[in-house]
Protein backbone atom coordinates (compact mmCIF):
# COMPACT_ATOMS: atom_id res chain seq x y z
CA UNK A 1 0.00 0.00 0.00
CA UNK A 2 1.25 3.40 -1.27
CA UNK A 3 1.34 5.78 1.38
CA UNK A 4 2.49 9.66 1.57
CA UNK A 5 3.12 12.84 4.56
CA UNK A 6 5.14 15.70 3.86
CA UNK A 7 7.92 16.65 5.94
CA UNK A 8 10.43 19.58 5.55
CA UNK A 9 14.22 20.09 4.62
CA UNK A 10 16.91 22.89 4.88
CA UNK A 11 19.06 24.48 2.23
CA UNK A 12 20.52 27.43 3.13
CA UNK A 13 18.27 29.57 5.42
CA UNK A 14 15.68 28.69 4.03
CA UNK A 15 13.02 25.34 4.15
CA UNK A 16 11.67 23.11 1.34
CA UNK A 17 8.49 20.71 1.67
CA UNK A 18 9.21 17.49 1.46
CA UNK A 19 7.23 14.63 -0.21
CA UNK A 20 8.17 11.29 1.76
CA UNK A 21 6.49 8.17 -0.57
CA UNK A 22 6.49 4.61 0.89
CA UNK A 23 5.64 1.81 -0.79
CA UNK A 24 5.67 -1.73 0.02
CA UNK A 25 7.67 -3.74 -2.87
CA UNK A 26 7.76 -7.52 -3.42
CA UNK A 27 10.44 -9.59 -2.37
CA UNK A 28 12.85 -9.91 0.44
CA UNK A 29 12.37 -7.58 3.41
CA UNK A 30 14.59 -4.28 2.91
CA UNK A 31 14.48 -1.22 3.55
CA UNK A 32 15.88 1.27 0.85
CA UNK A 33 16.03 5.42 0.86
CA UNK A 34 15.85 7.43 -2.12
CA UNK A 35 16.00 10.76 -3.29
CA UNK A 36 18.99 12.29 -2.93
CA UNK A 37 19.53 11.59 1.04
CA UNK A 38 22.83 12.00 3.36
CA UNK A 39 24.29 9.21 5.70
CA UNK A 40 22.28 10.91 8.51
CA UNK A 41 19.03 9.88 6.74
CA UNK A 42 20.42 6.52 5.55
CA UNK A 43 21.15 5.76 8.85
CA UNK A 44 17.20 6.27 10.05
CA UNK A 45 16.14 3.12 9.26
CA UNK A 46 17.57 1.40 12.25
CA UNK A 47 16.64 4.47 14.38
CA UNK A 48 12.60 4.21 12.80
CA UNK A 49 12.66 0.54 13.13
CA UNK A 50 13.28 0.76 16.49
CA UNK A 51 11.04 3.42 17.60
CA UNK A 52 8.53 1.83 15.76
CA UNK A 53 9.03 -1.46 17.52
CA UNK A 54 9.63 0.28 20.96
CA UNK A 55 6.66 2.38 20.61
CA UNK A 56 4.04 -0.79 20.46
CA UNK A 57 4.05 -1.19 16.93
CA UNK A 58 4.94 -3.54 14.46
CA UNK A 59 7.36 -3.54 12.08
CA UNK A 60 6.58 -6.28 9.83
CA UNK A 61 9.56 -7.85 7.42
CA UNK A 62 8.57 -6.54 4.38
CA UNK A 63 10.44 -4.80 1.12
CA UNK A 64 9.56 -0.90 1.82
CA UNK A 65 11.00 1.89 0.05
CA UNK A 66 11.09 5.33 0.61
CA UNK A 67 11.24 7.93 -1.61
CA UNK A 68 12.13 11.86 -0.97
CA UNK A 69 10.76 14.52 -3.51
CA UNK A 70 11.83 16.63 -5.14
CA UNK A 71 15.07 14.64 -5.40
CA UNK A 72 16.85 17.16 -7.10
CA UNK A 73 18.41 18.69 -4.10
CA UNK A 74 20.47 16.68 -1.17
CA UNK A 75 18.07 16.14 1.93
CA UNK A 76 20.45 16.39 5.26
CA UNK A 77 19.43 15.69 8.76
CA UNK A 78 17.13 13.86 10.51
CA UNK A 79 14.12 15.95 9.92
CA UNK A 80 12.47 13.01 7.78
CA UNK A 81 12.17 10.27 10.41
CA UNK A 82 8.44 11.27 12.08
CA UNK A 83 7.03 11.33 8.06
CA UNK A 84 8.93 7.96 7.15
CA UNK A 85 7.73 6.31 10.33
CA UNK A 86 4.39 7.62 10.18
CA UNK A 87 4.20 6.65 5.92
CA UNK A 88 4.80 3.24 7.17
CA UNK A 89 2.47 2.67 10.01
CA UNK A 90 -0.21 3.89 7.59
CA UNK A 91 1.24 1.91 5.06
CA UNK A 92 0.99 -1.35 6.61
CA UNK A 93 -2.31 -0.13 7.61
CA UNK A 94 -1.56 0.26 11.89
CA UNK A 95 -2.93 3.81 11.09
CA UNK A 96 -6.32 4.60 9.84
CA UNK A 97 -5.98 8.61 9.32
CA UNK A 98 -4.13 10.20 6.72
CA UNK A 99 -0.67 10.85 7.70
CA UNK A 100 -0.59 13.75 4.45
CA UNK A 101 -2.91 15.92 6.82
CA UNK A 102 -0.20 17.50 8.79
CA UNK A 103 3.37 17.92 7.76
CA UNK A 104 5.69 17.29 10.62
CA UNK A 105 9.80 16.88 11.37
CA UNK A 106 11.14 15.12 13.91
CA UNK A 107 14.21 13.20 14.76
CA UNK A 108 13.51 9.61 16.19
CA UNK A 109 15.53 7.84 19.21
CA UNK A 110 15.65 4.04 19.36
CA UNK A 111 12.79 4.32 22.45
CA UNK A 112 10.59 6.04 20.13
CA UNK A 113 11.27 9.76 21.84
CA UNK A 114 10.62 12.88 19.32
CA UNK A 115 13.86 14.85 19.52
CA UNK A 116 14.71 18.55 18.29
CA UNK A 117 15.83 19.42 15.07
CA UNK A 118 17.38 22.76 13.25
CA UNK A 119 14.92 25.63 11.42
CA UNK A 120 11.68 25.20 12.93
CA UNK A 121 10.87 28.30 12.34
CA UNK A 122 12.07 28.61 8.81
CA UNK A 123 9.93 24.89 8.59
CA UNK A 124 6.80 27.33 10.16
CA UNK A 125 7.30 30.32 7.49
CA UNK A 126 8.18 27.62 4.17
CA UNK A 127 4.36 26.06 5.45
CA UNK A 128 2.76 29.52 5.88
CA UNK A 129 3.83 30.80 1.94
CA UNK A 130 3.05 26.96 0.82
CA UNK A 131 -0.46 27.37 1.79
CA UNK A 132 -0.60 24.82 5.00
CA UNK A 133 -2.25 25.78 8.33
CA UNK A 134 -0.92 22.88 10.67
CA UNK A 135 2.87 21.72 11.72
CA UNK A 136 4.19 18.85 14.35
CA UNK A 137 7.04 19.41 15.87
CA UNK A 138 9.22 17.94 18.74
CA UNK A 139 8.34 19.33 22.52
CA UNK A 140 11.59 21.46 22.41
CA UNK A 141 10.60 23.52 19.22
CA UNK A 142 7.08 24.58 20.19
CA UNK A 143 8.18 28.26 21.13
CA UNK A 144 10.28 29.00 17.63
CA UNK A 145 7.71 27.43 15.63
CA UNK A 146 5.04 29.59 17.30
CA UNK A 147 6.65 32.78 15.84
CA UNK A 148 4.83 32.40 12.91
CA UNK A 149 1.44 32.30 14.74
CA UNK A 150 -0.51 31.89 11.22
CA UNK A 151 0.21 28.26 12.05
CA UNK A 152 -1.42 25.68 14.40
CA UNK A 153 1.44 24.03 15.88
CA UNK A 154 1.49 20.47 17.74
CA UNK A 155 4.43 19.73 19.75
CA UNK A 156 5.01 15.94 20.81
CA UNK A 157 7.55 14.26 22.74
CA UNK A 158 7.18 10.60 21.71
CA UNK A 159 5.81 8.91 18.17
CA UNK A 160 2.91 8.19 20.56
CA UNK A 161 1.88 11.69 21.05
CA UNK A 162 2.03 12.69 17.15
CA UNK A 163 -0.92 9.58 16.74
CA UNK A 164 -2.77 11.30 19.52
CA UNK A 165 -2.58 14.54 17.46
CA UNK A 166 -3.81 12.62 14.21
CA UNK A 167 -6.88 11.27 16.12
CA UNK A 168 -7.10 14.40 17.75
CA UNK A 169 -6.42 13.68 21.75
CA UNK A 170 -4.15 16.71 21.80
CA UNK A 171 -4.46 20.56 21.68
CA UNK A 172 -2.95 23.08 19.48
CA UNK A 173 0.25 24.53 21.43
CA UNK A 174 -0.76 28.36 22.72
CA UNK A 175 2.06 30.13 23.96
CA UNK A 176 2.74 31.88 26.40
CA UNK A 177 2.40 35.16 25.67
CA UNK A 178 2.57 37.50 29.57
CA UNK A 179 5.23 39.31 28.96
CA UNK A 180 5.00 42.34 25.82
CA UNK A 181 7.20 42.38 22.78
CA UNK A 182 8.52 45.47 23.75
CA UNK A 183 9.07 44.70 27.72
CA UNK A 184 12.73 45.47 28.64
CA UNK A 185 15.05 42.13 29.18
CA UNK A 186 17.99 42.22 31.35
CA UNK A 187 21.02 43.42 30.25
CA UNK A 188 23.81 40.60 29.33
CA UNK A 189 26.33 42.92 28.17
CA UNK A 190 29.00 44.93 30.19
CA UNK A 191 27.77 48.38 31.20
CA UNK A 192 30.10 51.46 29.93
CA UNK A 193 29.70 52.78 33.29
CA UNK A 194 32.62 50.62 33.75
CA UNK A 195 34.75 51.85 30.98
CA UNK A 196 37.45 54.46 32.72
CA UNK A 197 38.12 57.29 30.93
CA UNK A 198 38.12 56.70 27.08
CA UNK A 199 35.78 59.43 26.30
CA UNK A 200 36.30 60.08 23.11
CA UNK A 201 36.59 56.66 22.14
CA UNK A 202 32.88 56.20 23.84
CA UNK A 203 31.30 59.12 21.58
CA UNK A 204 33.14 56.91 18.42
CA UNK A 205 31.38 53.99 19.55
CA UNK A 206 27.72 55.96 20.37
CA UNK A 207 28.10 57.03 16.46
CA UNK A 208 29.00 53.90 15.16
CA UNK A 209 26.29 52.28 16.64
CA UNK A 210 23.76 55.04 15.76
CA UNK A 211 24.29 54.39 11.95
CA UNK A 212 24.93 50.64 11.89
CA UNK A 213 28.63 51.82 10.62
CA UNK A 214 31.72 49.68 10.90
CA UNK A 215 34.07 50.22 13.50
CA UNK A 216 38.09 49.85 13.83
CA UNK A 217 39.60 50.44 17.18
CA UNK A 218 43.32 50.25 17.37
CA UNK A 219 45.68 51.41 20.27
CA UNK A 220 48.22 49.29 22.69
CA UNK A 221 47.39 46.40 24.24
CA UNK A 222 45.74 46.16 27.58
CA UNK A 223 43.74 49.80 26.87
CA UNK A 224 40.45 47.87 26.76
CA UNK A 225 39.62 47.72 22.86
CA UNK A 226 37.85 44.37 23.82
CA UNK A 227 36.08 45.57 27.17
CA UNK A 228 34.25 48.67 25.00
CA UNK A 229 33.18 46.09 21.80
CA UNK A 230 31.75 44.25 24.18
CA UNK A 231 29.79 46.91 25.77
CA UNK A 232 28.75 48.09 22.10
CA UNK A 233 25.51 45.80 21.86
CA UNK A 234 23.88 46.56 25.23
CA UNK A 235 23.46 50.29 23.67
CA UNK A 236 21.73 48.79 20.21
CA UNK A 237 18.37 48.70 20.01
CA UNK A 238 15.83 45.67 20.30
CA UNK A 239 15.48 44.16 17.02
CA UNK A 240 12.09 44.54 15.36
CA UNK A 241 9.91 41.64 15.11
CA UNK A 242 10.37 40.71 11.49
CA UNK A 243 14.64 40.74 12.40
CA UNK A 244 13.75 38.75 15.19
CA UNK A 245 12.62 36.14 13.24
CA UNK A 246 15.21 36.26 10.70
CA UNK A 247 17.62 36.23 13.16
CA UNK A 248 16.11 33.35 15.07
CA UNK A 249 15.42 31.18 11.91
CA UNK A 250 19.32 32.00 10.98
CA UNK A 251 20.59 30.96 14.47
CA UNK A 252 18.06 27.80 14.56
CA UNK A 253 19.48 26.41 11.16
CA UNK A 254 23.29 27.26 12.37
CA UNK A 255 22.38 25.14 15.36
CA UNK A 256 23.18 27.95 18.12
CA UNK A 257 19.51 28.24 19.02
CA UNK A 258 19.03 27.32 22.89
CA UNK A 259 16.32 24.39 22.37
CA UNK A 260 12.99 25.40 24.14
CA UNK A 261 14.03 29.11 23.63
CA UNK A 262 11.51 31.77 22.15
CA UNK A 263 12.77 34.59 19.29
CA UNK A 264 15.87 36.38 19.64
CA UNK A 265 15.04 40.15 20.62
CA UNK A 266 18.53 41.55 21.37
CA UNK A 267 21.43 41.77 18.51
CA UNK A 268 23.69 39.22 18.22
CA UNK A 269 27.36 39.31 19.19
CA UNK A 270 29.42 37.25 17.51
CA UNK A 271 33.50 36.74 18.35
CA UNK A 272 35.22 34.46 16.10
CA UNK A 273 38.78 33.38 17.00
CA UNK A 274 41.51 35.05 15.10
CA UNK A 275 42.64 31.49 13.70
CA UNK A 276 38.98 31.20 12.10
CA UNK A 277 39.21 29.59 8.59
CA UNK A 278 37.24 31.59 5.71
CA UNK A 279 34.73 28.95 5.98
CA UNK A 280 34.16 29.68 9.18
CA UNK A 281 34.16 32.98 8.54
CA UNK A 282 31.81 33.12 5.49
CA UNK A 283 30.38 29.90 5.66
CA UNK A 284 30.46 26.65 3.08
CA UNK A 285 31.58 22.90 3.96
CA UNK A 286 30.58 20.30 1.20
CA UNK A 287 26.54 21.11 1.71
CA UNK A 288 26.87 25.12 2.37
CA UNK A 289 26.11 26.11 5.60
CA UNK A 290 25.92 29.71 7.98
CA UNK A 291 29.20 31.30 8.84
CA UNK A 292 29.87 33.86 11.85
CA UNK A 293 29.16 36.31 9.44
CA UNK A 294 25.58 35.18 8.80
CA UNK A 295 25.36 34.24 12.70
CA UNK A 296 25.79 38.33 13.21
CA UNK A 297 23.14 39.27 10.77
CA UNK A 298 21.36 42.31 12.35
CA UNK A 299 23.77 42.31 15.03
CA UNK A 300 28.20 42.93 15.49
CA UNK A 301 30.49 41.16 14.11
CA UNK A 302 33.65 41.57 16.84
CA UNK A 303 37.23 40.85 15.01
CA UNK A 304 39.56 40.77 18.27
CA UNK A 305 43.33 41.23 16.90
CA UNK A 306 41.97 41.78 13.41
CA UNK A 307 45.38 42.50 11.63
CA UNK A 308 46.29 38.48 13.15
CA UNK A 309 43.36 37.03 11.01
CA UNK A 310 44.52 35.34 7.64
CA UNK A 311 44.79 37.40 4.57
CA UNK A 312 42.47 35.34 2.67
CA UNK A 313 39.86 35.62 5.89
CA UNK A 314 40.23 39.14 5.62
CA UNK A 315 39.74 39.41 2.26
CA UNK A 316 36.48 37.55 2.03
CA UNK A 317 34.57 40.05 3.99
CA UNK A 318 34.75 42.28 0.97
CA UNK A 319 31.63 41.36 -0.69
CA UNK A 320 29.60 40.99 2.20
CA UNK A 321 30.29 44.60 3.87
CA UNK A 322 29.47 45.91 0.11
CA UNK A 323 26.49 43.71 -0.35
CA UNK A 324 25.07 42.91 2.86
CA UNK A 325 24.58 38.76 2.12
CA UNK A 326 27.04 36.01 1.05
CA UNK A 327 27.17 33.84 -2.03
CA UNK A 328 28.77 30.63 -1.30
CA UNK A 329 29.63 28.44 -4.23
CA UNK A 330 30.19 24.59 -4.17
CA UNK A 331 29.44 21.16 -6.18
CA UNK A 332 26.52 20.98 -4.09
CA UNK A 333 24.94 24.00 -5.12
CA UNK A 334 24.61 28.09 -4.83
CA UNK A 335 23.19 29.55 -1.71
CA UNK A 336 23.11 33.15 -0.53
CA UNK A 337 22.95 33.78 2.90
CA UNK A 338 22.27 36.92 4.77
CA UNK A 339 25.68 39.18 6.28
CA UNK A 340 23.85 42.70 7.49
CA UNK A 341 26.13 43.15 10.22
CA UNK A 342 28.07 45.79 11.96
CA UNK A 343 32.23 45.38 11.75
CA UNK A 344 33.53 46.35 14.83
CA UNK A 345 37.53 45.05 14.75
CA UNK A 346 40.48 46.12 17.12
CA UNK A 347 44.01 45.78 16.43
CA UNK A 348 47.74 46.42 18.01
CA UNK A 349 49.01 49.45 15.62
CA UNK A 350 52.11 47.63 15.00
CA UNK A 351 53.89 44.16 16.70
CA UNK A 352 54.82 45.88 20.18
CA UNK A 353 51.50 47.46 20.37
CA UNK A 354 52.89 51.22 21.36
CA UNK A 355 53.63 52.82 18.14
CA UNK A 356 51.33 56.06 18.85
CA UNK A 357 51.87 55.52 22.22
CA UNK A 358 52.95 58.34 24.30
CA UNK A 359 54.54 57.06 27.27
CA UNK A 360 56.21 53.49 25.69
CA UNK A 361 58.63 53.86 22.79
CA UNK A 362 57.71 51.14 20.29
CA UNK A 363 60.73 49.10 19.25
CA UNK A 364 59.11 47.81 15.57
CA UNK A 365 61.35 49.35 12.75
CA UNK A 366 59.69 51.21 9.96
CA UNK A 367 60.00 47.99 7.52
CA UNK A 368 58.08 45.79 10.65
CA UNK A 369 56.06 48.01 10.93
CA UNK A 370 54.99 48.46 6.92
CA UNK A 371 54.58 45.17 7.01
CA UNK A 372 52.04 44.84 9.89
CA UNK A 373 50.06 47.58 9.07
CA UNK A 374 50.04 46.53 5.18
CA UNK A 375 47.07 43.48 6.00
CA UNK A 376 44.65 45.58 6.49
CA UNK A 377 45.42 48.22 4.54
CA UNK A 378 43.74 49.67 0.91
CA UNK A 379 40.28 47.88 0.55
CA UNK A 380 39.59 46.49 3.74
CA UNK A 381 40.26 49.70 5.55
CA UNK A 382 38.40 51.76 3.34
CA UNK A 383 35.38 49.63 4.36
CA UNK A 384 35.60 50.92 7.77
CA UNK A 385 33.70 54.06 8.23
CA UNK A 386 35.18 55.14 11.73
CA UNK A 387 39.02 54.32 12.90
CA UNK A 388 39.41 55.78 16.28
CA UNK A 389 42.74 55.60 18.54
CA UNK A 390 42.53 53.88 22.10
CA UNK A 391 45.11 54.98 24.29
CA UNK A 392 46.11 53.67 27.88
CA UNK A 393 43.96 55.03 30.62
CA UNK A 394 46.12 57.37 33.53
CA UNK A 395 46.16 55.84 37.26
CA UNK A 396 44.03 58.74 38.06
CA UNK A 397 41.17 58.07 35.89
CA UNK A 398 41.12 54.07 36.67
CA UNK A 399 41.14 55.02 40.44
CA UNK A 400 39.35 58.15 40.12
CA UNK A 401 35.57 58.54 41.78
CA UNK A 402 33.78 59.90 38.71
CA UNK A 403 31.52 57.82 37.52
CA UNK A 404 31.00 57.04 33.84
CA UNK A 405 28.07 57.26 31.57
CA UNK A 406 25.53 54.30 31.72
CA UNK A 407 24.62 52.74 28.49
CA UNK A 408 21.22 52.93 28.57
CA UNK A 409 21.62 56.70 28.79
CA UNK A 410 23.76 56.19 25.55
CA UNK A 411 21.14 53.88 24.06
CA UNK A 412 18.51 56.07 24.43
CA UNK A 413 19.98 58.84 22.13
CA UNK A 414 20.93 55.79 19.66
CA UNK A 415 17.39 55.21 19.76
CA UNK A 416 16.22 58.74 18.99
CA UNK A 417 18.95 58.86 16.09
CA UNK A 418 17.86 55.72 14.95
CA UNK A 419 14.22 57.21 14.73
CA UNK A 420 15.11 59.95 12.87
CA UNK A 421 16.63 57.95 10.49
CA UNK A 422 13.73 55.86 9.91
CA UNK A 423 11.65 58.69 9.80
CA UNK A 424 13.80 60.28 6.81
CA UNK A 425 13.92 57.24 4.43
CA UNK A 426 10.66 56.22 5.10
CA UNK A 427 9.15 51.98 4.85
CA UNK A 428 10.79 51.75 1.61
CA UNK A 429 14.36 53.13 2.35
CA UNK A 430 17.27 52.04 4.43
CA UNK A 431 17.02 51.96 7.75
CA UNK A 432 20.06 53.09 9.07
CA UNK A 433 22.52 55.77 7.42
CA UNK A 434 25.14 53.22 6.77
CA UNK A 435 23.13 51.59 3.94
CA UNK A 436 22.64 54.81 2.34
CA UNK A 437 23.39 54.50 -1.56
CA UNK A 438 25.43 57.45 -3.66
CA UNK A 439 22.55 58.95 -5.02
CA UNK A 440 20.63 59.45 -1.15
CA UNK A 441 23.81 60.37 0.21
CA UNK A 442 23.28 63.41 -2.56
CA UNK A 443 20.07 64.25 -1.29
CA UNK A 444 20.36 63.95 2.54
CA UNK A 445 23.84 65.41 3.09
CA UNK A 446 23.89 68.32 1.12
CA UNK A 447 26.94 70.38 1.52
CA UNK A 448 26.85 74.13 0.72
CA UNK A 449 29.80 75.33 -1.59
CA UNK A 450 31.94 76.92 0.82
CA UNK A 451 31.68 73.39 2.72
CA UNK A 452 31.90 71.48 -1.08
CA UNK A 453 34.89 73.17 -1.56
CA UNK A 454 36.64 72.81 2.06
CA UNK A 455 35.69 68.80 1.49
CA UNK A 456 37.61 68.81 -2.01
CA UNK A 457 40.47 70.02 -0.48
CA UNK A 458 40.40 67.01 2.34
CA UNK A 459 39.75 64.32 -0.09
CA UNK A 460 42.60 65.22 -1.90
CA UNK A 461 45.11 66.17 1.00
CA UNK A 462 43.75 62.92 2.46
CA UNK A 463 44.23 60.78 -0.28
CA UNK A 464 40.61 59.96 0.24
CA UNK A 465 38.93 57.11 -2.23
CA UNK A 466 35.70 57.70 -3.50
CA UNK A 467 33.28 55.14 -1.37
CA UNK A 468 35.33 56.70 1.98
CA UNK A 469 34.50 59.81 0.66
CA UNK A 470 30.99 58.60 0.75
CA UNK A 471 31.53 57.05 3.84
CA UNK A 472 32.64 60.19 5.93
CA UNK A 473 29.48 61.98 4.51
CA UNK A 474 27.33 59.15 6.12
CA UNK A 475 28.90 59.57 9.08
CA UNK A 476 28.44 63.21 8.92
CA UNK A 477 24.88 62.67 8.66
CA UNK A 478 24.68 60.54 12.05
CA UNK A 479 26.48 63.00 13.87
CA UNK A 480 23.83 65.32 12.53
CA UNK A 481 21.38 62.79 13.65
CA UNK A 482 22.28 62.76 17.31
CA UNK A 483 23.02 66.28 17.50
CA UNK A 484 19.53 66.63 16.26
CA UNK A 485 20.25 69.31 13.35
CA UNK A 486 18.40 68.90 10.36
CA UNK A 487 21.19 69.61 7.73
CA UNK A 488 25.03 68.42 7.91
CA UNK A 489 27.45 71.27 9.22
CA UNK A 490 31.01 71.70 9.27
CA UNK A 491 31.86 70.82 12.47
CA UNK A 492 29.93 67.22 11.79
CA UNK A 493 32.31 67.32 8.96
CA UNK A 494 35.29 67.70 10.84
CA UNK A 495 34.67 65.39 13.41
CA UNK A 496 33.90 62.79 10.76
CA UNK A 497 37.57 63.48 8.97
CA UNK A 498 39.07 62.78 12.22
CA UNK A 499 37.84 59.09 12.58
CA UNK A 500 39.13 58.70 9.15
CA UNK A 501 42.81 59.39 9.37
CA UNK A 502 44.84 55.95 10.42
CA UNK A 503 46.16 55.78 7.11
CA UNK A 504 47.76 59.27 6.80
CA UNK A 505 49.52 58.52 10.49
CA UNK A 506 51.40 55.28 8.87
CA UNK A 507 52.29 57.69 5.68
CA UNK A 508 54.05 59.56 8.20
Amino acid sequence: MLSKTYSLGIVGVDAIVVEVEVDLMKGLPGFSIIGLPDSVIKESKDRIRSAIENSGFEFPPRNFIVNLAPAGFKKQGANFDLSIALAILHSTNQTEFNPAAIPMAGELSLTGEVRPVRGAIAMAITLYRNGFKKLIVPYENRNEACAVSEIEIYPVKTLEDVIAVFEGRIPVYTPDRSSDWDDPVPDNYPDFSEVCGQESVKRAVEIAAAGHHNLLMYGPPGAGKSMIAKCIPGILPRLSRDKSIETTMVHSIGGKLNYGDGLISLPPFRTPHHTASDIALVGGGKIPGVGEITLAHNGVLFMDEFIEFKNNVLQALRQPLEDNFITVSRAAGTVSFPADFMLVASSNPCQCGFLFDEDVECKCTPMQIKKYFSKIAGPILDRFDIEVYVPRVAYRQLMGKIESEKSLHIKRRVEKAREIQLSRFGENGPEVNSRMSSAMVKKYCYVDEHDSSFLSNAMKRMNLSPRSFFRILKVSRTIADIEGEREVQKSHILEALSYKSLNRYYDV
